[in-house]
């Protein structure tokens, strides 16, 4: 079995006897494909599901006949929907299901969870509902009506995992804080009512420290968002570098920030595509994350 895609797959989801690839392709199969395709799960033979979205995918979920798709997309099945859509699991045409997600540039759905009719959203994002219902990161909407429900537990700056398991949701990425409480990188809510439950992650680094987020989106293609936290007011660099050490982009140059949690937004579209590195000073302590830019 060799389904083939010309660009990096970031997410796998099997739905009976299917294969569904989401990333940043345009080819699968040795067929167009934007970003999404899927595959007989035996054969590999490509089927003709072919929601054909503008950006990456990275999340499904299935219900009966229908597909729950996320990523940094703002059309997708040929219709205009913001980082999340629900398609049909036979054409990939959008349905009317509409959760209106933010559409920054810089903002991504990473991870849904389908359960008892709720769906649970998770990435980089600040709304819901277009911009109705303000939701950091984190949301909860009726999987039937893409109506948000009352709860905003406000992750900073982003989620990337979420597991149920016995009446639990654990909940994964570079957040410091969540529901207003210090809990870095990792948190788990107890069902029904998704408070937080007293269990603290394993090993991390503590809330007050220095701390450089992976960039959002990553891959990128035309903009990402580099998230970090400063345990004290001081001087920082930020910057882009290549794989050759050199700096191709300075985004603070010694700038005086305020403790606390930062954000700035990177145009990538100037640069070439291929692996770099973003690169915070702080100090006298230095943190790096990977950054892939592509096409």
């Amino acid at each position: 079995m060799e389904p083939g895609t010309n660009g990096t797959p970031i997410r796998l989801a099997i739905d009976s006897d299917t294969l569904f690839v989401g990333g940043a392709f345009s080819t699968a199969g040795g067929q167009p494909r934007g970003n999404a395709a899927s595959f007989d799960a035996a054969s590999g033979a490509l089927t003709p599901w072919n929601p054909a979205a503008n950006n990456q995918v990275t999340a499904f979920e299935f219900q009966s006949g229908q597909v729950f798709v996320g990523g940094a997309f703002t059309s997708i099945g040929g219709a205009t929907r913001s980082k999340l859509a629900l398609l049909s699991r036979s054409t990939g045409l959008a349905t009317p299901w509409n959760a209106g997600v933010s559409s920054g540039a810089s903002y991504q759905v990473d991870v849904l969870d389908l359960h008892n009719g709720q769906l649970f959203v998770g990435g980089a994002f600040s709304s819901v509902a277009n911009g109705a219902a303000p939701r950091s990161n984190l949301a909860l909407l009726n999987a039937a009506t893409a109506a948000p429900i009352a709860w905003a537990p406000e992750p900073w700056p982003g989620v990337h995992a979420l597991l149920r398991d016995r009446g639990t949701l654990h909940v994964g990425g570079f957040f410091t804080n969540i529901a207003g409480v210090a809990h870095p990188y990792y948190v788990a809510l107890l069902d029904p009512t998704y408070q937080l439950e007293l269990l603290d992650a394993p090993a991390a680094e503590r809330p007050s420290s220095l701390a450089l987020a992976t960039p959002f989106p990553n891959p990128a293609q035309a903009r990402t968002r580099l998230a970090f936290t400063l345990p004290a007011a001081g001087r920082v660099r930020l910057g882009l570098f290549d794989v050759n050490g050199r700096r191709v982009a300075s985004v603070l140059s010694g700038d005086w920030l305020e403790a606390g949690r930062h954000q700035r937004v990177l145009d990538t579209s100037r640069f070439s595509p291929g692996v770099y590195w973003t690169r915070l000073e702080f100090g006298g302590r230095i943190q790096v994350r990977s950054l892939t830019i592509r096409p």
